[in-house]
């Protein structure tokens, strides 16, 4: 059964690559991988073993999010933004064209929640990073300048990897309608769920107050007696 698309991300699968911890400032970057694996836990799995060579915080699919490293552990991702990118690997296949992607957009809904809350935490701008783009930023950037990219970009920025994930089916060539490429509809559920993130939270409603009950009626005072009406006011004071 499919997990919440909101749920924290599942534990259990730890990866063996890491390169030692970063500082929360050093993250500056959103990097999508494409796993060739069809379920995200087969991909955690991969992770725990020595001969995979790589690492990403977090992998996902349609139905889960598994997290395989914490955010302040740098992965063997895609150098050079490995000290400086959180990295998430998706159930895919580079072979995959738009249409195959936007049947799985549950998947890329999955992600885009734990990219907004990354954004969030990490100050991390919301737009996305060609590799003409990446060239212009050093592997180091001052904070504000990162944002999010993918393996495919980042090979072509640098040529440090030959990886061309997460396919050109995800990308598309420029010009295509927004609502056909993947990822702008990645980009588009990101914005929608920082924004319902970041709203101020309703006040809940305060109960109406129960009336107030009524006062009993006074009690009526006796009538005076005509004896009463008639003494002297003096009658009874003390000498």
């Amino acid at each position: 059964m499919a997990t919440p698309i909101n749920a924290p991300p599942k534990r259990g699968y730890k990866a063996v690559h890491s390169s030692g911890t970063r500082d929360k400032s050093a993250c500056q970057f959103i990097v999508t991988h494409g796993g060739e694996a069809g379920t995200a836990q087969g991909m955690a799995s991969w992770f725990q073993n020595p001969t995979s060579g790589g690492s990403t915080q977090l992998c996902v699919d349609g139905d889960d999010c598994y997290q395989t490293l914490p955010d302040l552990t740098i992965p063997w991702g895609a150098p050079p933004l490995n000290t400086t990118g959180l990295h998430c690997e998706l159930a895919c296949y580079s072979a995959w064209k738009p249409a195959d992607w936007l049947k799985r957009q549950k998947m890329l809904q999955r992600a885009a929640w734990q990219y907004a809350k990354w954004s969030i935490k990490y100050q991390i701008p919301v737009h996305w990073l060609t590799a003409a783009q990446l060239r212009k930023i050093t592997a180091v950037p001052c904070k504000g300048k990162g944002g999010f990219t993918s393996h495919a970009e980042i090979s072509k920025a640098w040529g440090k990897t030959d990886h061309s994930d997460p396919g050109p089916g995800f990308l598309t060539a420029s010009g295509s309608p927004s609502k056909t490429v993947p990822r702008f509809l990645l980009m588009g559920y990101v914005k929608k769920y920082r924004k319902q993130m970041l709203a101020p939270k309703a006040k809940p409603e305060s109960k109406p107050k129960p009336p107030a009950k009524p006062k009993p009626p006074a009690k009526p005072k006796p009538p005076i007696s005509i004896e009463q009406a008639t003494r002297p006011p003096n009658q009874d004071r003390k000498k």
